[in-house]
């Protein structure tokens, strides 16, 4: 489990009060899998490109550069390295 993606966009969608049904209505899919893309136990673009918009990121890779951020600044937990 990607634990900074989910801690991040879970914290993201709150800000906003963007609830993880919306962005499955957006992608067009369940927000069962909504929930399993941002845990990073499935891969969808259409989840993917939903969640980009819905945070105002211009990618999914700067989403991702964005939680790893996160967690090291205000987590304190340093990114684990591959």
């Amino acid at each position: 489990m990607n634990t900074a993606l989910h801690t991040y966009v879970v914290f993201q969608l709150g800000l906003r009060h963007i609830p993880q049904t919306a962005v499955a209505a957006v992608a067009g899919v369940t927000p069962s899998m909504v929930n399993q893309v941002i845990r990073g136990k499935k891969k969808s673009d259409k989840v993917q490109d939903a969640l980009v918009l819905a945070l105002g990121f211009s990618s999914w890779t700067e989403l991702l550069i964005a939680s790893y951020r996160f967690q090291e600044i205000v987590l304190g937990i340093p990114k684990k390295e591959a």
